[in-house]
């Protein structure tokens, strides 16, 4: 019988460790077969199951961080790293966890590892490994000092909204013109080129330019114009089933409103087995080059950068013998995506083997007077440069501003396996517009005063940049060269006020204190109708005193709590607009010169530097509210927090001061939405109850543009609303994009005129 039991628990624990080694083998076998088709991600996963199945077999999790650093998912490919790095069998995966370490941004803890390793390799070649770890824990450094920017000048990076980015990988912007911008993407399943355009602020959604030749079954990336916009420079790239991508680079020409068929450049610059891409044509002297990278035979060792004079006079452009650019540029590691600035005769670029603070930062290096070599190449620091890749660097002709392309965690980004697009703006410090908010009649300085900065478009519009609450009455803005502004200074109890000024580089108006006076003691006046009321006894009767209708308690409902509720249909008074699509326009029919948005009609003008006062805003005076509930008294911030609260993941006016209008359907509306002169448009979303800006629902319009709300006193429920639209057309071409999204089907177009809903 003790032989019976002994041999029936064998048999099943037998059968566990069976269950548990056919389990680890199964995920092995898959994670080998997802690998060899190319899906790194589901074999990096499979590895590691199979590696926590049997946590002998270390090889495993060694490989799922192998691939999960290919995938450059930093993170998960430390923790594999971290298993591993004790272990004799795989003497660089300290190495490996160090450098992980560092692209996830954890520079003290690289350190400490990258020492570890030195201390401990003396296998082959541990000098020129100790070298190699001495540059990378001088990156960290760096990384742990800010990076500091070689501008001198504030840098603002913002990553661009879902009209451009997506799940997938965004790179190789080209800045054509200020509102207009082409790049690359993978998006369609292959890579290939969109473009986008800016209308009113917001970048539209991309699309991908007809005319150009169909590159269905190719991947078509990288792209370039020539100074003259006559040619068109352009990698085609195919990829191995390691991810190892072979580019070759190839020109097309422009006649009339067609191109040409693509030409492949000759074998000095695409030298057959070999790679060359990210070609950037510039004029340097009135002489054009291009530059572009290869791993070509005869360079420094991995991807170098290479210049080749383009002569382009001829029916065919012709190329010189492409140049190494050396070793103040080229290193035994990779350096990608040249730039040329002819107007600071620089070279940027990204290197994964100067200094720097993570995978490839991106670099400067300033073309010697000789027109041949180059000096010293520099970090351009943070916020160009991140812990994660940093690439794609490029400006904007004559403007302080540009693009990159980077893998980082940002804000509303939290994964470094896919590259997006970001727009940069450098504001130069002594570009700043400086002051005081002061009483007009005492002459004292306001405190609690808030002031806006607005940006006046090249339309004549105004679109809010910045906001602040001055606790003590001051104010300073930096300002983007050559762009007009205005700055609008507010207080409760007294009439706003405010000034034009153009920031020109030599205005005598930057960096001298400009004072923003508002009327004294004009406190803002009740919209008629709503009687605020004040109870008193016989003997002394209180006077109902005219205030502001938000302070009053008893004027506006309170909006109560925070709990979502089930959104209430758009009301079915306001019929929707037909979404029907503005006719198409044929982009590479036109000239890209001639690709800019249609000019807007001009505002009335402003006087620049001008005070201005901006009166109060009366309800018509035929309006009664005598149906209008009252409601009772509550606390201020319980009934304007909802709207007064910056929206996560859009522009938003929330934190403006709020005022009240009446609709011409006759509604009385509390809002802090911007007022424009004249005729403009809104996108109603939703109208509910009650509602919360963290939802998942919400996530289909961020980045799509600006939120307004307004709070519709009588039904107590507040609209959100996409703004602003200064023609119709532009509100129909994202109508569409806004009801893909099933909650948001009954979304329609709204006018506006001097700030009154129609």
């Amino acid at each position: 019988m003790k032989y019976f039991i002994t041999a029936f628990l064998l048999f099943f624990c037998l059968s566990g460790n069976l269950s548990a080694q056919n389990a680890w083998r199964k995920s092995k076998r898959s994670a080998e077969t997802a690998e060899r088709t190319g899906n790194f991600a589901e074999a990096a996963a499979l590895y590691e199951a199979s590696w926590k199945a049997n946590n002998k077999k270390t090889k495993l999790i060694y490989q799922a961080g192998e691939l999960y650093a290919i995938l450059r998912d930093y993170q998960r490919a430390a923790d594999c790293y971290k298993e591993v790095k004790e272990d004799k069998d795989f003497p660089f995966a300290r190495l490996y966890y160090a450098r992980a370490l560092r692209q996830s941004g954890s520079y003290e803890k690289a350190i400490s590892e990258y020492a570890l390793f030195t201390s401990n390799y003396g296998g082959v070649d541990a000098d020129k490994l100790r070298d190699y770890v001495q540059k990378e824990i001088r990156g960290c450094e760096l990384g742990l000092q800010g990076g500091r920017t070689t501008t001198g000048s504030t840098v603002q990076v913002t990553r661009l909204g879902t009209a451009i980015n997506s799940s997938e990988i965004e790179f190789a912007p080209i800045a054509f013109g200020e509102d207009l911008l082409y790049f690359s993407s993978t998006a369609s399943g292959r890579a290939a080129i969109f473009r986008s355009q800016k209308q009113n602020g917001i970048w539209s959604k991309a699309v991908q330019p007809s005319g150009f030749p169909d590159f269905k079954e190719k991947s078509f990336c990288n792209g370039s114009f020539s100074p003259d916009n006559s040619r068109f420079y352009f990698t085609e790239c195919s990829a191995d089933k390691s991810l190892r991508a072979n580019c070759q680079i190839y020109v097309m020409s422009r006649s009339g409103d067609r191109w040409s068929e693509p030409q492949k450049l000759p074998s000095s610059v695409n030298v057959p087995g070999y790679t060359s891409t990210h070609p950037s044509v510039a004029s340097i002297k009135g002489k054009e080059f291009l530059f572009f990278s290869s791993n070509k035979p005869g360079g420094k060792g991995g991807m170098d950068i290479y210049s080749a004079r383009i002569y382009p006079d001829k029916k065919e452009p012709t190329f010189g013998i492409p140049a190494n650019l050396g070793v103040q540029i080229n290193t035994d590691g990779n350096e990608v995506t040249p730039y040329f600035d002819a107007s600071e005769n620089t070279l940027y670029f990204s290197s994964n083997a100067h200094v720097g603070m993570g995978g490839l930062d991106i670099h400067k290096s300033k073309m010697l007077d000789k027109g041949e070599d180059y000096g010293k190449a520099e970090n351009v620091g943070i916020p160009y440069n991140s812990p994660a890749d940093d690439h794609y660097f490029v400006k904007l002709k004559g403007k302080n501003g540009g693009f990159l392309v980077s893998n980082r965690v940002f804000k509303d980004k939290a994964s470094t396996t896919d590259d997006d697009v970001f727009e940069f703006a450098i504001l130069q410090k002594n570009l700043v517009v400086k002051g005081k908010v002061t009483d007009k009649c005492k002459g004292q300085v306001l405190a609690d005063s808030r002031v806006n900065l607005f940006e006046v478009t090249p339309g004549g519009q105004k679109r809010l940049l910045n906001t602040k609450l001055s606790k003590d009455g001051s104010f300073a803005f930096g300002l983007l060269p050559d762009k007009k502004f205005v700055l609008e200074a507010e207080k409760q109890g007294f009439r706003s006020s405010s000034f034009e000024i153009t920031a020109y580089r030599d205005s005598t108006d930057i960096n001298q204190e400009k004072n923003i006076e508002l009327d004294c003691n004009l406190q803002l006046k009740e919209s008629t109708g709503t009687q605020a009321t004040a109870k008193s006894d016989s003997k002394n009767p209180t006077p109902v005193e005219k205030v502001d209708p938000l302070v009053a308690a008893s004027v506006v409902p309170a909006i109560k709590g925070q709990a979502t509720q089930k959104a209430v249909a758009v009301e079915k008074k306001e019929a929707p607009v037909s979404d029907k699509a503005s006719p198409k326009t044929n982009v590479a029919a036109v000239p890209p010169s001639a690709e800019k948005p249609t000019k807007k009609v001009a505002q009335p003008p402003v006087v620049r530097a001008e005070k201005k006062e901006t009166p109060v805003n009366k309800a018509p005076e035929t309006k009664t509210t005598t149906a209008d509930p009252v409601a009772p008294a509550t606390d201020l911030a319980e009934k304007t927090a909802l709207l007064m609260a910056p929206i996560k993941g859009l522009t938003s006016v929330g934190t403006m001061s709020l005022y009240e209008i009446w609709s011409r359907q006759k509604e009385h509306l509390i809002t802090s939405a911007p007022k424009h002169s004249g005729a403009y448009f809104k996108i109603q979303i939703i109208a509910l109850k009650r509602f919360d800006f963290e939802e998942k629902r919400y996530d289909s319009i961020r980045g799509l543009g600006r939120a307004d709300m307004e709070y519709i006193v009588k039904k107590d429920m507040v609209r959100v609303l996409l703004a602003d639209y200064f023609k119709r057309e532009d509100a129909e071409k994202l109508l569409p994009e806004i009801r893909k999204n099933r909650e948001f089907s009954g979304a329609f177009i709204v006018q506006y005129i001097d700030g009154v809903r129609y």
